[in-house]
């Protein structure tokens, strides 16, 4: 199941014509098409954000059962690592995560989500204008440490790692995944070096 940045609900591969149309619309589309317009808007992302957050009972399940997430943004996105593991605290069975344009999730933000075997991460960052000057990110390796041996594609376009943080993480991937494994990398844009690709 993932909730698609459009608005419409998507059952493996195929948009929900309920939710798509309005009626018996269900839970997970209406919560991530709010999440999505929050994230992208300032007025509605500070009153999310200025309400306290209750501390989770044991019994509370999240999202348990969740398989895909896209709050995928093209613009400017208010979405942070606390708020992201708010949501997925109980995302277990995550395989694919969508973050294009959340421009301030970090790596050790990432690596604290409870799905220890997600195959899809689209991280790039494609819509430049918005930018600004992103500061410097810091430790992907902390991503290949994690998901290295599950992951088949990872995207993170034009994000601001250092070329030494590249040349670390891609020398530690062959050491966590089988060769076949990882499928799609898309490092448009990053500072990677040829010599961090041998």
């Amino acid at each position: 199941m993932e909730a698609s940045s459009s608005g419409g609900l998507v059952q493996n591969g195929r948009a929900d014509d309920d939710a798509a149309s309005g009626s018996g619309e269900n839970g997970v589309g209406r919560v991530c098409r709010l999440w999505n317009a929050a994230a992208s808007t300032l007025i509605l992302w500070r009153k999310v954000t200025h309400k306290p957050i209750r501390k989770r009972d044991e019994s509370e399940a999240g999202f348990p059962l969740l398989d895909e997430f896209c709050i995928a943004n093209t613009e400017y996105s208010y979405m942070t690592d606390q708020v992201l593991l708010d949501i997925l605290f109980g995302s277990t069975k995550l395989r694919v995560l969508d973050l294009r344009g959340s421009t301030r999730i970090t790596t050790s933000g990432l690596a604290q989500l409870p799905c220890p075997k997600l195959e899809c991460l689209f991280w790039g960052q494609y819509f430049t204008k918005n930018l600004g000057f992103p500061s410097v990110k810091k430790n992907l390796h902390l991503l290949m440490e994690k998901w290295g041996q599950t992951l088949q594609q990872l995207d993170i376009t034009n994000q601001p790692f250092t070329e030494a943080d590249l040349e670390v993480a891609l020398s530690f991937l062959p050491q966590v995944t089988d060769a076949d494994t990882l499928l799609s990398l898309n490092l448009s844009g990053t500072r990677i070096t040829p010599r961090a690709l041998r």
